[in-house]
C-alpha cells in the first residue's frame, strides 16, 4: 500500500497549473466482467476451460483464465480512490456481467450484477459524477440489445441503479436506446453511446439502417455542439474499426462502421476524443479528416503539391511519413499515398492538373483511445493471451477539453495472488513512454511512424503494454506488426484490407520491414509495381564526395602549375652574371 500512497500523494492535487493551463483528470473503468460465482476451487468457477493442473487453486484476486471475482472489482475501485480521490468525473465504458453461456444468467441476474458495481462506485466516489455506457454483456441474452425504446433500457435505469448517475434529460434519451448527452463539470459535452446496436452479433439490429435512431440523434447533437462552439467527448463500449490482434476481426457491421466513421469525419472539428473499451487491450486508433486534405510541400523552391484527394480512385489520401524530396520531383505521374505510405493506384494513368507529382496528406483529426480491462480473462481467440487488470487516469485541459496525457495503472495478478495483497502500480505515462508532448491525434500518428523498423523499441513498448505487461514471451512477427499498424490507421474495413495487401506487396517480411520503402523514388516505385528491378541511382552523398574530390584535385593542379611557373622564372633570374646562385 505504500507505493499506492506515494503515487496518490503526487496525483491528489486535481488542479495543476502548467504554462497557465488548468489541468483536470478523469478515470476510465471498463470491462469488469464480475463473476459472482468465482471460487478458488480449481475448475469450479471458470465457465470455459481453465487450462491448469487439477491440484492448482485460483488466486483470491482472480485467474488469467477467469473473469473478475468481487475482491478484484473492489480492489480496482479502491485503487482509483487512493490514486486520485478527486477526479472531475468517471467514465464507465461497460460490461459488468461475466463471459458465461446465456443459460447461466437471466435478465434479473444481469441487472443485479450491474447494480452491484454501480453501488460500489457510488459508495467509494460519493460526490464524483459517473457517466456509464452499456456493454454487450450488460444484457440478456448477451449481445442482443433492442433497437426499440423502453423495456430493457428502463430496467437498467431503475433496477441497475443508473438513475442515480444520470439527470432527467439524459434518462429520457437513454430510455430511447441507451444513449444520452451531458455536460462535464468543466463544460465539455459528453455523448454516451450505445454502440452495441452496431454489433454484428446483435440480431435485433439486422437489416436496420439506424437502430434506435441513434445515428440521427448523434448528428443532431454534434451539429448543435459545433454551432455552439462546444467541445465533445464521445464514449462507448464497442469501438469501430478492426481488432489489431486479430485477422480482420471486427465488431460493427460494415455499413454501420462506415456510417459511424463518416459522422466522426464530418464533425471532427468539435470532437476532442473518442473513448472505448470492449477489446480488453491497450491500444488506440486515429480518425483522419478525409474531407480536407492538405498538399504536402516538398521544400523551398518546389511548388506546393495540388490536392488530389477529391479524385475517386481512392478513399484514402493521407501519408504518415514525409517522403524524400526526390521522390516527387522529375516525374509527371500522380503519386498518392494511402494509409501508412502504402502506395496504390500508381499505374492507373491518372491525369494530373500540373506537371509535378501529386501527394496529399490528410490530417490526423481525432484520437480514439481503447483502454484495457479490469478482468484478466483470456479471450476465446486462437493464439490470444490474457491481460493484467487495468484502470486508466486521463489528464485534460479544462478550458479546451484537450486530453493531454494518461496514466495507465495495473495490477500484477500473479504477484497479488502470491503476496496476498493488491499492489496497483503505474505501468506507464503515455507521453513519457512514447516520447511525445501530448496524446493528440497528430502525436499518436508520430508514434506509429516509429513502429516500422523490426528493431523498433517504440513498437516493442506498445506491444508489451497492449496486454498490460502480461508476463511471458509472445513474439509479434511481421504480419502481427502489420495488423497493429493497419488497424490503428485504417478504421474503414476496405482501407484496412488495402493497407494489409499493399504492405505485403511492398515486401513486408519478418527479416525485412519496409522502412526502406519510405525512401523509394517515384520511378523506382513504379518499376516495383511493374516487377522491374529498381534503378541503381547513387545516394546524394556519393555525388558530394565525388564533387569534393574533383575540386580538390583541380586546386592541387592549379597550385602545382603556379609553383612550376615561378620556379622557371626565378631560375632564369638567378642565372644572370651579377648573381651567384646558392650552392653553385
Amino acid at each position: 500500500m505504500r507505493s499506492i500512497r506515494a503515487i496518490s500523494f503526487i496525483t491528489a492535487c486535481v488542479t495543476i497549473v502548467v504554462h497557465g493551463a488548468d489541468i483536470g483528470s478523469f478515470w476510465q473503468l471498463t470491462d469488469i466482467h464480475y463473476d459472482a460465482n468465482y471460487s478458488q476451487d480449481h475448475g469450479s468457477s471458470c465457465h470455459y476451460e481453465s487450462g491448469g493442473a487439477a491440484d492448482n487453486r485460483h488466486g483470491e484476486f482472480g485467474d488469467y483464465n477467469c473473469d473478475a471475482p468481487w475482491m478484484l472489482v473492489v480492489s480496482a475501485i479502491n485503487a482509483m480512490k487512493l490514486l486520485q480521490p478527486n477526479p472531475d468525473f468517471i467514465i464507465w465504458t461497460g460490461d459488468s456481467a461475466p463471459h458465461v453461456p446465456d443459460g447461466q444468467l437471466n435478465p434479473l441476474k444481469v441487472f443485479a450484477l450491474v447494480q452491484n458495481v454501480t453501488s460500489k462506485l457510488l459508495e467509494i466516489f460519493t460526490d464524483v459524477p459517473v457517466f456509464p455506457v452499456l456493454g454487450n454483456h450488460d444484457v440478456w441474452p448477451a449481445n442482443q440489445l433492442p433497437p426499440q425504446p423502453g423495456g430493457y433500457y428502463d430496467n437498467i435505469l431503475h433496477s441497475a441503479g443508473w438513475e442515480s448517475m444520470l439527470h432527467d434529460d439524459a434518462m429520457e434519451t437513454f430510455g430511447k436506446g441507451g444513449y444520452y448527452s451531458v455536460m462535464t463539470p468543466s463544460g465539455q459535452r459528453l455523448l454516451g453511446l450505445n454502440t452495441n446496436l452496431y454489433n454484428n452479433r446483435d440480431e435485433l439490429s439486422t437489416n436496420l439502417t439506424d437502430p434506435a435512431l441513434q445515428f440521427m440523434w448523434l448528428e443532431q447533437q454534434l451539429g448543435l455542439a459545433q454551432s455552439r462552439g462546444e467541445k465533445v467527448y464521445i464514449i462507448g463500449h464497442i469501438p469501430p474499426g478492426v481488432l489489431a490482434r486479430g485477422s480482420h476481426a471486427h465488431w460493427f457491421s460494415e455499413d454501420f462502421n462506415e456510417h459511424f466513421l463518416q459522422i466522426l469525419q464530418t464533425y471532427h472539428q468539435c470532437i476532442v476524443a473518442t473513448i472505448f473499451g470492449h477489446e480488453h487491450t491497450d491500444s488506440f486508433r486515429i480518425v483522419y479528416d478525409k474531407n480536407v486534405s492538405r498538399p504536402l510541400n516538398v521544400g523551398s523552391g518546389s511548388r506546393c503539391l495540388a490536392n488530389v484527394a477529391s479524385q475517386s480512385q481512392t478513399s484514402n489520401g493521407w501519408a504518415l511519413y514525409d517522403p524524400p524530396r526526390k521522390s516527387i520531383s522529375k516525374r509527371t505521374r500522380c503519386v498518392l499515398l494511402t494509409g501508412l505510405d502504402v502506395l496504390s493506384g500508381m499505374l492507373q494513368g491518372w491525369s494530373c492538373p500540373q506537371t509535378d507529382n501529386l501527394l496529399t496528406i490528410s490530417d490526423a483529426a481525432i484520437p480514439m483511445f481503447l483502454a484495457p480491462a479490469v478482468t484478466p480473462w483470456k479471450p476465446l481467440i486462437a493464439d490470444e493471451i490474457p491481460n493484467n487488470p487495468a484502470i486508466r487516469l486521463y489528464h485534460y485541459d479544462r478550458a479546451t477539453g484537450d486530453i493531454l496525457n494518461y496514466d495507465q495503472y495495473y495490477l500484477n495478478l500473479s504477484a497479488a495472488n502470491i503476496g496476498g495483497r493488491a499492489n496497483w502500480q503505474l505501468e506507464y505515462k503515455a507521453t513519457e513512454a512514447y516520447d511525445i508532448n501530448n496524446i493528440s491525434a497528430k502525436n499518436l500518428e508520430l508514434e506509429v511512424k516509429g513502429f516500422f523498423p523490426s528493431s523498433s523499441e517504440t513498437f516493442h513498448q506498445y506491444y508489451k503494454y497492449n496486454k498490460v505487461s502480461y508476463s511471458g514471451k509472445f513474439d509479434c512477427d511481421a504480419t502481427c506488426r502489420q495488423g497493429h499498424i493497419c488497424a490503428i490507421t485504417n478504421i474503414s474495413y476496405a482501407a484496412y484490407d488495402t493497407c494489409m495487401k499493399d504492405l505485403k506487396k511492398m515486401g513486408w517480411k519478418d527479416s525485412h520491414f519496409p522502412a526502406a520503402m519510405m525512401h523509394l523514388y517515384a520511378d523506382e516505385i513504379q518499376d516495383h509495381y511493374r516487377g522491374k528491378k529498381p534503378s541503381s541511382g547513387m545516394p546524394v552523398y556519393i555525388y558530394v564526395v565525388i564533387g569534393g574530390v574533383i575540386i580538390l584535385v583541380s586546386v592541387m593542379l592549379l597550385v602545382t602549375t603556379l609553383l612550376c611557373f615561378r620556379r622557371r622564372t626565378m631560375a632564369g633570374y638567378f642565372s644572370q652574371p651579377q648573381y651567384m646562385p646558392i650552392n653553385a
